[in-house]
């Protein structure tokens, strides 16, 4: 947290101690000692109080708490836990907690009206606008009813399937689906469509890919990179390396795996013993900062 930050927030517990009587700045000034070349930093927090609501200033200069209610707008990010956390709309604010229970039903990525509670904590008192309209999830089965528990872990709540489209859908099935109803106690989803089932690693993968909006076309500047780097191979030995290509090498890997990072190589010596190589893929000789394919693993990294 920043000094400024830190000075705000000690500025705002005087303020708004019981003790404490309303004030003009002068007496402000006087009662925190403040400095000379502090006094302009002391009057953009006031001012900045009052436009945030937690402040407010009488027709005769004098600060006081706010005499009603702040509420204001943020973006709910959720947890894999009950709780969750809120971000400011204000930049350079601090996010603030959310206490299991009290975010109204709100899902990550939502924009919520807040008010705040305790310390660093808040509560969500209205959600302005849903982030996810659709996922993808499993389908399970309770006392009849379907419901389906999304893949991605905060993606959170009840998510209850149509009297229509469960008929359609058995349990384990992977669906996509959207949702058609909000409700603080449960979320009503209709059927896109089925993808396949939960044991089908690759519908998996899949389904989570289109979650999280991930492309799975790479741009032509990375295509020409890869092809640059393929043919720049030779020679490397020069940079004080090895070549070690001659050694049938291992991979520990699912036959599908696309990551290929690592990889081991074994031989008999003559007296007996066995020689294990240890191999580990030197992506940043190949990948340097600011190149297209470097860009775009930023872009797609989490």
């Amino acid at each position: 947290m920043s000094k400024y930050k830190i000075r705000k927030r000690k500025l705002l517990e005087f303020l708004n101690d019981k003790k404490t009587p309303p004030l003009k700045f002068g007496d402000i000034v006087v009662m925190l000692d403040v400095q000379p070349n502090e006094k302009d930093q002391l009057q953009g927090m006031l001012n900045e109080a009052v436009r945030e609501g937690s402040l407010e200033v009488s027709k005769r200069g004098l600060y006081r708490p706010s005499q009603k209610p702040v509420e204001l707008k943020g973006t709910y990010m959720a947890t894999k836990g009950e709780f969750g956390f809120i971000r400011p709309e204000e930049e350079g604010t601090d996010d603030f907690f959310v206490p299991p229970g009290k975010n109204l039903g709100a899902m990550n990525g939502d924009t919520v009206i807040y008010k705040r509670d305790t310390g660093d904590t808040a509560i969500v008192v209205k959600i302005v606008n849903h982030a996810i309209v659709s996922f993808t999830g499993v389908v399970t089965s309770l006392y009849g009813q379907k419901y389906v528990d999304p893949l991605v872990t905060k993606t959170k709540g009840v998510f209850v399937v149509t009297e229509e489209d469960a008929p359609k859908v058995n349990k384990n099935d992977l669906v996509r689906v959207e949702i058609i109803k909000y409700t603080v106690d449960y979320t009503e989803v209709r059927v896109l469509e089925r993808v396949g089932n939960v044991g089908d690693p690759k519908a998996v993968v899949d389904s989570i890919i289109s979650d999280f909006g991930i492309k799975r076309e790479f741009p032509n500047q990375v295509h020409a990179q890869i092809k640059t780097m393929l043919s720049q191979t030779d020679g490397f030995e020069d940079e004080g390396r090895t070549d070690f290509r001659s050694l049938h090498t291992v991979t520990i890997d699912g036959s599908d795996a696309k990551d290929l990072d690592d990889a081991i190589s074994l031989e008999m010596s003559e007296g007996g013993n066995y020689k294990l190589y240890v191999h580990i893929a030197d992506v940043s000789d190949y990948v340097t900062k600011g190149t297209p394919l470097d860009k775009e693993a930023l872009r797609r990294g989490t």
